[in-house]
């Protein structure tokens, strides 16, 4: 019973040693991937200067947040509170609404959607009742063309109930750090 008891304890511990042994030689190998990483690290530092501008410029591209954020803009601007009787509540001619989409659109993009969606009648401003138009969808897919630095193109392919399949291209130009919708075709 004593040679049992030696013969199971001397395997336990050949079998803790291996064990012991596999531990460390599996943390030596994690500590050899970890100065891989770092040596990639410093290599990936030394870039020549070409690579580095092309990463900078496409960190200053329009993002998808971006582009969400002024296309949920101009239509939450166009989509006025109005009375009982369609009269806009915060704006009185199509002049000042117009100028509240400055900062996110050019006049020439606004203006067709002023023009037909509001009725200016006695110095006040009234909305057509309608249906919005067919709009971006942040959930969806969409194209992004950079056409340079400061000029990006998205297209987008959607599908609705009420206009069925329909493609929206909106053309973004960044002047004096801002980006703003410059062009809508459907």
């Amino acid at each position: 019973m004593k040679k049992l008891i030696t013969i199971l304890t001397i395997g336990l511990l050949f079998g803790f040693t291996f064990i012991i042994f596999q531990q460390t030689d599996t943390s030596h190998v994690l500590k050899t991937e970890k100065v891989k990483a770092v040596h990639k690290q410093t290599n990936a530092s030394n870039l020549d200067s070409s690579k580095i501008t092309i990463l900078e410029s496409n960190e200053s591209t329009i993002t998808h947040e971006e582009i969400a954020a002024i296309m949920d803009k101009f239509m939450e601007t166009l989509v006025q509170e109005v009375d009982d009787q369609y009269r806009v509540v915060q704006f009185d001619s199509k002049e000042t609404l117009i100028s509240e989409f400055e900062p996110i659109a050019a006049k020439e993009v606004v203006q067709p959607y002023i023009d037909y969606y509001f009725e200016e009648k006695d110095n006040k401003l009234y909305i057509n009742p309608t249906e919005t138009p067919a709009w971006f969808v942040e959930d969806n897919e969409y194209n992004k063309k950079e056409i340079s630095d400061k000029k990006v193109e998205i297209t987008q392919a959607n599908v609705s109930d009420l206009y069925g399949p329909y493609t929206i291209k909106v053309l973004f130009e960044k002047n004096e750090g801002q980006w703003k919708i410059t062009n809508i075709s459907h």
